[in-house]
């Protein structure tokens, strides 16, 4: 995964928004925007996002029906001049770690009934959610490990220079 493969992954990018729609991470600036009949609406309204508008549905979150969306339907990060500067990076690195991380791991809930329950935080995070990561086929530690960190490893040393070299 590099940074040349993000815009060709724009399913991933649809179910981080989508995530991030019903579930946005720091509460205290989700928006409230108002609709016609004056009731408040988060970016779970009917109105905006339909009648599923409770569900997961990446589909509704793609690149342009994300344009389309009313001026302040859907702000994860915020809105005005104060929104977070880091957006960009922000979703750039959380695609990387998904694609990642789904390439090299399959995911189970350790109890396949758990109901999500979040502790009282700053930021949601679940209640007592456990799951199983399980290297996918093919995937071994050794490799895993080459994978992650070693072409890291090796762009930096060749940009180091050693005191010898330095005097060429």
């Amino acid at each position: 995964m590099t940074v040349e493969h993000l815009n060709a992954l724009p399913y991933v990018k649809a179910c981080l928004l989508e995530a991030l729609r019903l579930e946005p991470p720091a509460q205290m600036i989700a928006v409230t925007p108002m609709v016609d009949d004056g009731a408040p609406r988060r970016s779970r309204g009917v109105a905006v996002f339909g009648d599923d508008a409770t569900e997961f549905r990446p589909e509704r979150m793609t690149e342009e029906k994300v344009k389309k969306l009313p001026k302040h339907g859907f702000k994860p990060f915020g809105h005005t001049p104060r929104n977070c500067i880091g957006s960009d990076f922000a979703m750039q690195e959380a695609t990387v770690a998904v694609v990642v991380l789904f390439q090299k791991f399959d995911f189970s809930l350790v109890d396949p009934g758990y109901e999500l329950r979040y502790q009282t935080s700053l930021n949601r995070k679940p209640k007592d959610l456990k799951i199983f990561a399980r290297l996918r086929p093919g995937v071994d530690v050794l490799s895993l490990h080459r994978d992650l960190f070693i072409p890291a490893a090796a762009d930096s040393a060749k940009t180091d220079t050693t005191p010898s070299e330095l005097g060429k």
